[in-house]
């Protein structure tokens, strides 16, 4: 484990002991428009649905995979968009769960794809948003309205494992797609362990801020893996 990982599990084990508004005053440096009260819910009427299967794409999805995505879409910019123009927030959301990298073979960076205009507007909040939005998609897979729901449907310790085999390999997959492979290693290796820990929280939230602690630049509010 290294010591920026230890780091980040360290503050936030602490700032889970605390109550709610004390969590929120210690990530003051990150002002949302709710506090961490944000978990990913979803209506009955979504579940079942693999939006991961169309890209995200909405020339791919159906009429009810597009209202899902659209749900998910503008639950995530609410809950956190903070500053600036919105439409754009929500715009470069949606273009960043489209987008990819490929790996240069001249090059030890990664080199971006022409639909990623987004590089260098990569939030924490955008890319927490972004993947609330995957994990409302693995919720709906997995036929649960709410990470508690699917406690309450199977035991924890199931749910643990079908989070971990169904949601995290959905964030895993899409850090991998947008070239942050450190990132996609964090989430692999502490991904259920947040998201159980900080139930009531955005997950989405809380694995972009642990990304950004061990990026290039680590807790600077954006994340930076090329």
């Amino acid at each position: 484990m290294t010591t920026k990982m230890l780091s980040f599990i360290l503050t936030l084990s602490m700032v889970l002991s605390l109550s709610v508004p004390a969590f929120a005053a210690e990530n003051s440096t990150i002002t949302l428009k709710q506090s961490y009260d944000t978990s990913v819910t979803i209506p009955e009427r979504f579940l079942n649905l693999d939006l991961s299967q169309t890209g995200y794409d909405r020339n791919k999805m159906s009429e009810e995979e597009a209202a899902f995505f659209d749900y998910l879409l503008n639950e995530a910019v609410d809950n956190h968009y903070n500053t600036g123009n919105k439409e754009q927030f929500k715009n470069d959301v949606e273009a960043m769960l489209k987008s990819s990298y490929s790996s240069s073979r001249s090059a030890s960076k990664y080199t971006l794809n022409s639909d990623a205009p987004w590089w260098h507007l990569n939030t924490v909040e955008k890319v927490g948003a972004a993947i609330d939005i995957v994990i409302g998609g693995g919720l709906s897979k997995l036929g649960a309205t709410s990470i508690r729901a699917l406690i309450k449907q199977v035991g924890e310790a199931e749910a643990k494992k079908l989070v971990k085999s169904v949601i995290i390999s959905k964030v895993k997959s899409t850090l991998l797609r947008w070239g942050m492979v450190q990132g996609a290693t964090w989430v692999e290796a502490y991904g259920v362990k947040f998201i159980f820990a900080a139930i009531d929280f955005s997950p989405g939230l809380i694995i972009a801020k642990g990304i950004d602690s061990i990026d290039a630049r680590p807790n600077n509010g954006y994340i930076e893996f090329w």
